[in-house]
């Protein structure tokens, strides 16, 4: 007999039913919000960016673990827990990789930027043996480990420079490892790496979207990530001294960018499941990473046979990958990468000439070439200008010349000297050259050669810049510091001579303010190419000058925008590169002219040296 139930007592039982109906939905998976949850947390690995086969792929890892678990063991006591360093992931990946390399493609030499306390380097030494040389690039000299081989080289403390600005010719880059831990753009490392013809590189800093502070290769290889975790496109540089979020147009180009310069990319995977330190749910975590060498059966078993802190070490786990380059001598890529081969083979170095652009270069097309040259006044005087220089150093490292050289102008300079001393810290990505000059190695292997290129950024004609300086004072500065016997190939002012398209007004001889003392002495000590800026009207012209006393001079005005001009013996070519207008934009900056454009130039190798200068 079924009991009657009236008023509140009917209430109460139909909520009853009605619970138990929602409950009994939830446990058999037809609720709208489980049937969405499941299928997004269930793909393993399916937001991880993948080109081309891994060096690992069908591979069994298995002996290699364990022999490397034996050495992670017996590292020096004196490493300690290594804090803010490296992990076993990480120092197996490399473990694997170096191994791989030394089998397959006779690995000779491993370059290392960013060592910090050296320890890194110890495992480098484990994996590598005695036969491998090892090049180590940091701003310090590590205090933990430093490597005793015979053939080691360090770029260190007194003795740093940047991967960019180091003279590679020594080693052969196909036969080369890089292991990139210096938390600079990985973007920017892929192209350098990609005009010196390096094929292999590992990335410790390879972080997701919204972490670290580096435009990692995990963020530049794919837009899947950043939909998985909602985040913007942003590019960062040197430990996030730099930031900028870009468009979604921007983001596609320089992943489109890097795509034609990367034959392979992979994320090494963890080798056993454990927490992540960054705060993303488990969800987000098992689409943006690959599924572990171990499961976690024989991921625990492996933890607990070699006394290791599981999560310890997997916190520490941030994608590490591993890039192949593609072949810069056999890859064509219009539009995309430097002429540094094609001018080789061309008996020519491609010269390519700006200034006065004012924090406007992102709005510039900067024709490919091998050397770069940028005359000064990149930013504005101002409040902003120390962060305008270092967006202008961050733009340099994208641009895919082999060297760039820069020289500052008066509204780079600020308004005290200091300013100027500053400039060669911030500008990482170029040759900041200021009263000397540098031999630039150009050419190939079979076509060596030296280009001298001798730069300064005094201008004796404004007061209150940072960069001024007494006409009489700058004379004797040019006369000391700009090499005479054997003159500079090329000469990088941000003044002009007097007389040489030096007029700020059009057709008025009183408007010249050029100086004089630095004509003097460039007509003493002629190069074959002057590049400078600092007055705006005359941008985009040039004059051709025979060397030999004052000599004869030949307007060359906007040929040399229209197609390369090729320099020959026996004259200088003087060239006003400013691309700004005199017009100023209500963001406080110049306009740039309409017409203006990068100026080429065209300079045959048998006018250089022969890999001596």
């Amino acid at each position: 007999m079924t009991p009657f139930v009236s008023g509140k007592g009917c209430l109460l039982v139909t909520l009853s039913l009605l619970l138990l109906a929602i409950m009994h939905r939830q446990n058999t998976g037809h609720l709208r919000s489980t049937t969405q949850a499941e299928p997004i947390c269930a793909a393993r690995g399916s937001s991880v960016c993948k080109i081309g086969i891994p060096p690992w792929a069908n591979k069994s890892n298995i002996v290699q673990l364990e022999e490397f678990a034996g050495i992670y063991n017996n590292r020096p006591k004196s490493f300690g827990s290594n804090d803010g360093g490296g992990s076993f992931f990480h120092y197996y990946a490399l473990f694997s990789i170096i191994r791989h390399l030394k089998e397959t493609e006779q690995l000779k030499h491993i370059v290392e930027s960013g060592a910090w306390n050296g320890i890194g380097t110890w495992f480098l030494r484990q994996a590598a043996g005695p036969d491998v040389q090892l090049i180590i690039v940091s701003p310090t000299l590590p205090g933990t480990y430093v490597d005793t081989g015979t053939d080691s080289k360090y770029f260190a403390g007194k003795d740093f420079l940047d991967f960019n600005l180091i003279d590679w010719s020594f080693l052969d880059p196909r036969k080369t490892l890089l292991f990139m831990d210096d938390h600079q753009s990985e973007y920017r490392r892929v192209n350098e790496a990609y005009e010196r013809g390096f094929r292999h590189i590992m990335f410790d800093d390879n972080y997701a979207p919204s972490k670290g502070d580096n435009f990692s290769t995990k963020k530049v290889c794919s837009t899947k990530a950043y939909a998985v975790l909602n985040k913007p496109y942003k590019q960062s540089d040197n430990f996030h001294k730099t930031t900028k979020v870009l468009t979604e147009q921007q983001f596609k180009e320089k992943s489109t960018t890097f795509k034609n310069h990367v034959e392979v990319y992979a994320e090494f995977p963890p080798v056993w499941h454990g927490s992540n330190r960054f705060g993303f749910t488990s969800c987000q975590w098992k689409q943006i990473t690959l599924k572990p060498i171990l499961d976690e059966e024989h991921g625990n078993a492996f933890i607990e046979r070699h006394s290791l802190n599981k999560d310890f070490e997997s916190n520490k786990y941030t994608h590490i990958s591993y890039v192949k380059v593609k072949d810069v001598q056999t890859t064509v890529e219009p539009n995309l990468r430097s002429t540094t081969s094609s001018a080789s083979t061309a008996s020519s170095v491609t010269l390519v000439c700006m200034g006065d652009t004012h924090t406007r270069h992102e709005n510039i097309q900067v024709p490919t070439g091998d050397v770069l040259l940028h005359s000064g006044d990149f930013s504005m005087v101002g409040a902003d200008r120390r962060k305008q220089v270092v967006a202008f150093n961050e733009w340099l490292g994208t641009l895919p010349h082999r060297h760039k050289v820069v020289v500052a102008g008066n509204h780079d300079s600020g308004t005290d000297k200091g300013t100027l001393l500053e400039l060669r810290s911030l500008l990482t990505n170029a040759v900041y050259l200021s009263d000397e000059y540098i031999d630039l190695p150009v050419g190939n292997d079979s076509n060596d050669r030296l280009l001298r290129v001798y730069g300064s950024p005094w201008q004796p004609q404004f007061r209150g810049f940072g960069s001024y300086m007494q006409e009489e004072k700058a004379t004797r500065v040019w006369e000391k510091t700009m090499p005479k016997d054997t003159p500079a190939h090329v000469v990088l002012t941000h003044s002009p001579p007097r007389s040489i398209l030096d007029m700020e007004e059009s057709g008025k001889e009183g408007s010249r303010i050029g100086s004089s003392g630095l004509r003097e002495v460039i007509l003493s000590r002629p190069p074959l190419l002057h590049c400078f800026g600092h007055v705006h009207t005359p941008g985009g012209s040039a004059v051709l000058k025979r060397t030999g006393g004052e000599g004869e001079e030949t307007p060359v005005g906007n040929v040399v925008l229209r197609q390369p001009f090729e320099l020959k013996k026996g004259s200088t070519l003087f060239v006003n590169d400013a691309l700004a207008s005199n017009k100023v934009a209500k963001d406080g900056a110049y306009i740039m002219r309409k017409d203006g454009a990068p100026i080429v130039i065209q300079l045959p190798y048998t006018l250089l040296s022969d890999g001596e200068v």
